[in-house]
């Protein structure tokens, strides 16, 4: 059996505001594109305890817009495990830097 592959995930409030959600999402080998921005968002969303999930975009899956579902979006995918060092994100709302302690931050 094949290992999945990692991708590391940005996702945000579809207004643009509050904080950023990054982390780790696995998929099989040769899973779409649409598919790891659905699983990043529905993870975004059961952490942060957002109830059901409302599916709202019907783009193509050709289509390289965002995939938004309900009120949190994808901002971004990285192939692989992606160890943030460091990231501010204060975004004028008064929040502070991140603590990526249970991400394996390299020494």
């Amino acid at each position: 059996m094949n290992e999945p592959n990692i991708y590391t995930v940005w996702c945000q409030e579809s207004t643009g505001e509050g904080t950023i959600w990054i982390s780790h999402v696995e998929a099989e080998a040769g899973t779409s594109l649409r598919e790891i921005r659905r699983k990043a968002v529905k993870q975004c969303r059961e952490e942060w305890g957002y109830d059901e999930i409302e599916e709202t975009d019907d783009q193509d899956e050709g289509d390289s817009g965002d995939e938004q579902t309900g009120s949190v979006h994808c901002l971004g995918i990285a192939r692989g495990k992606v160890d943030l060092l460091f990231w501010e994100d204060t975004n004028g709302m008064g929040g502070g830097p991140m603590n990526f302690e249970s991400m394996d931050v390299a020494p």
